[in-house]
């Protein structure tokens, strides 16, 4: 074998194991995600709850596409876990469950899966994300 196929052999290790660990990142995310709409007060949602159940049936169906990629062991860092921790400790808990809460925790799932889905398209097509990122202006 001679070097550049070595260095080769080592990029593709590399990318394989950033991917991988950006899909454990998406899993436990959504995993968290889901976890904020199981909550015992949901009586004051401004929303019909069947689309509540239908959005948690399909997260679990993501997650469960996701387990089948990744080691169900490998977890993302505490740090996200601590964020959605916070997240419904300061929305729903703390107002205890109103309907500014619950829109609240809307707007901010809405934001998270926005960059969820920017992420999956860095992972698919990680070309345009690299244009992207070389195109984007660099503030300092």
């Amino acid at each position: 074998m001679n070097e550049s196929s070595t260095e080769i052999d080592d990029i593709i290790v590399s990318l394989f194991l950033q991917v991988k660990s950006q899909l454990v990142f998406i899993r436990d995310s959504l995993s968290l995600i889901s976890d904020l709409y199981h909550h015992d007060n949901i009586s004051s949602v401004p929303w019909e709850t069947n689309l509540t159940h239908r959005f948690l049936i399909d997260t679990n169906s993501m997650i469960d596409g996701l387990n089948t990629c990744v080691s169900m062991q490998k977890q993302a860092d505490t740090r996200l876990k601590k964020y959605y921790k916070r997240l419904i400790r300061r929305t729903v808990y703390c107002t205890g469950g109103s309907s500014d809460s619950w829109q609240t925790l809307i707007r901010e799932t809405k934001l998270h899966l926005d960059q969820l889905q920017l992420l999956v398209s860095s992972i698919r097509h990680p070309s345009a994300a690299a244009k992207r990122r070389r195109c984007s202006p660099h503030t300092h």
